[in-house]
């Protein structure tokens, strides 16, 4: 498969190369994203990496919407493999905010209280 050259140059918009600094601490998702045919790291193990070194204040799922926009908005195609999952993978990241997260962890701990209360009438019986 041939790949389209991506342009390395990051345009102006919303959001200030100071602010986009805070978002990809070490320029890993621009490099990622610059270096589409030579992107050798795992989707996942990139990813991980990125989650560890943004600051702990912001919300991955606020951030990696916004380095999506940022990022593959002057991306041409196509994208290798890798590139690919890792879109995939941010796309999927944004899904999930706080409110959604905070909806799930609910219905978990319901789940949760439901089951050790059958438990304990077992037990009991």
């Amino acid at each position: 498969m041939a790949l389209a050259k991506v342009d390395t140059h990051i345009p102006s918009r919303n959001i200030n190369h100071l602010q986009i600094g805070e978002l990809d601490p070490g320029f890993l998702m621009r490099d990622a994203f610059t270096k589409n045919s030579t992107l050798t790291f795992h989707p996942s193990d990139l990813l991980l990496a990125w989650i560890l070194r943004i600051p702990t204040h912001t919300q991955p799922a606020e951030a990696a919407k916004i380095i999506l926009d940022f990022y593959s908005s002057d991306l041409l195609k196509p994208v290798n493999e890798n590139l690919e999952m890792l879109i995939s993978k941010l796309n999927e990241l944004s899904l999930y905010n706080p409110q959604r997260l905070s909806q799930i962890a609910k219905k978990r701990r319901l789940r949760k209280s439901k089951h050790l209360a059958g438990k304990a009438n077992i037990l009991v019986n």
